[in-house]
This record gives structure tokens, C-alpha cells and sequence, in this order.
């Protein structure tokens, strides 16, 4: 007589091969092996993408503040509104490129993430299109000044595919870094910034698709107005389309604090998962 209970036992005394081992089942942070020390670069990385960003934006207050002063003091006209404006607005430019370049070693730093968390592939694949998109921006620009006004509008055809291709892979690249926090939220077990991470990502795919959906629908109908010669219908389209531009905008804006809240939100998380284990 085996010394098992009956529901551990077979039809014949034998042990059941479906019964509880009575180890524990891994949980997550067992399956990854509960040292978290490794997120060290990941949380630098996320710091640096953050006051990239924080810096950027400090930026263009400065800028917009020396467009103010500098009409103020009469712009063009006057010596010292144009000195301050080309100042001011030199100087926005500088911080405004050590902030994207922080942003961009950020995000390097953030390559050290560990491979197990499947969060590499992600961040990997944003910055290759961060460098793709750096070369192509740079060659649309190059080919713009080499040979102006060689198409409609008087822009470079080449100039004008190279800077939509440079959205484009700049806007997967986002959407990449995205997930990519995403997928360390989840490695380090804090649903609760998951659940938030997937907030800002249905944001900014909601506002990207509504705004490519009504920019083709105002396009549509600006084209039948002016084929019906209407000009009042213009300018009832560009008046919806100017509102609807202003409620993108502030859309926008939302969203963006709330990427930026998800930055620091992430960082400290990871500080309590390097603590604790």
C-alpha cells in the first residue's frame, strides 16, 4: 500500500503521473532568474532619454520667449531685437541637438536591457532606424541645397521623399522605444505600468490614425469644393480643418506628458526591482 494519498495514487497504487510534484510552479521573476542588476544601463538609459526630452523642451520655451522679446524690440529693424533673436534662437537650436543626442545615447544605453526580458529586438530595431532615418534626413537636405526648386513648389522631389521617408521611419522608431518599455515593465513584474505603457501607446496610434483619416477626408472635399468653384466651402474646410489641427495638438500634448510620465514611472520601478530582487 502505497503511503500517498488516493489522488496521487493511480487506478493500482502507482503514482499518478498528473498530480502535483509539490514544487512550486517558477513564477516570472523565478523564470528570469531574479537578478534584475543587469537593468542598471536600462534605467541610465531611460534617465537620459527623459531629460533629453525635458532638455528639448526647455529649448523651445527659450526659443519661443527670444521670437517674443526680439520683436518686441523691433525685430529686424533694430540691432539689438536682431542680435537678441539670432542669439536666442541659435542658442535654442544648440541645447535642442544636445538634447535629441541624449536622447539617441539614451536609448543605446538602453541595448543593455537583458536578452531574456525579449525587450532588445525593440529597442535594437529603433535605434538602427533612428541612424537610417539621421543618414536619409541628412542626404534629403544635401540633394534640397544641391539642386532647389526642381519640383512643384519649388522643393526637390528627392528632398521631399527623403524627409516623408524620414517621418515614416522616425514614427516606427517611437512606436518601437514604445513597446520596447512595454516589454520591460512586464520583465520586471509592475502590471500596473503595463497597463499604463499600453495607455500611451493606443494615445499616440489613435491620434496618428484619426489625424491621417481626417487629413485625407479634408483633402477630398477641399478638392470638390474647389472643382465646384465654391469659395465659401474652402473656407469652411479650412476653418474645420484649422480646429480639428488645434485639438490634434493638444491631444498631443496630453499624450506626450503621459510618455514622459511613463519614463520616470519606469525608472523607478526598475530602482525598486534592483532593491528587492
Amino acid at each position: 500500500m502505497s503511503g500517498k494519498p488516493p489522488w496521487e495514487q493511480g487506478p493500482y497504487g502507482e503514482q499518478n503521473p498528473y498530480a502535483s510534484s509539490g514544487i512550486p510552479s517558477m513564477g516570472a521573476e523565478q523564470s528570469f532568474g531574479g537578478d534584475f542588476r543587469q537593468l542598471s544601463g536600462t534605467r541610465t538609459g531611460l534617465n537620459l532619454v527623459y531629460f533629453g526630452i525635458i532638455t528639448i523642451i526647455v529649448a523651445v520655451i527659450l526659443m519661443i520667449f527670444a521670437i517674443i522679446v526680439g520683436m518686441g524690440l523691433g525685430g529686424g529693424r533694430n540691432g539689438a531685437g536682431l542680435a537678441f533673436l539670432g542669439i536666442g534662437t541659435i542658442g535654442a537650436v544648440v541645447v535642442i541637438l544636445v538634447g535629441s543626442i541624449m536622447m539617441f545615447v539614451g536609448q543605446c544605453f538602453c541595448l543593455t536591457v537583458p536578452e531574456r526580458s525579449g525587450a532588445k529586438g525593440l529597442v535594437m530595431t529603433s535605434v538602427v532606424l533612428q541612424v537610417c532615418s539621421f543618414i536619409i534626413g541628412f542626404g534629403a537636405g544635401l540633394a534640397g541645397g544641391m539642386n532647389p526648386g526642381m519640383g512643384p513648389g519649388g522643393q526637390n522631389p528627392m528632398m521631399q521623399g527623403g524627409q516623408f521617408l524620414n517621418g515614416i521611419l522616425g514614427l516606427i522608431a517611437f512606436f518601437c522605444f514604445l513597446n520596447f518599455i512595454k516589454k520591460v515593465v512586464i520583465f520586471i513584474g509592475d502590471r500596473e505600468q503595463q497597463h499604463y505603457a499600453q495607455k500611451v501607446i493606443t494615445q499616440f496610434a489613435a491620434i496618428i490614425g484619426l489625424y491621417i483619416a481626417f487629413t485625407v477626408i479634408m483633402v477630398v472635399v477641399a478638392i470638390g469644393a474647389a472643382g465646384g468653384g465654391g469659395r465659401e466651402g474652402l473656407a469652411v474646410v479650412g476653418l474645420v480643418g484649422t480646429c480639428f489641427g488645434l485639438g490634434i495638438f493638444i491631444w498631443a500634448i496630453v499624450a506626450f506628458c503621459m510618455y514622459t510620465t511613463l519614463l520616470r514611472n519606469t525608472v523607478a520601478a526598475i530602482d525598486r526591482k534592483m532593491r528587492t530582487g
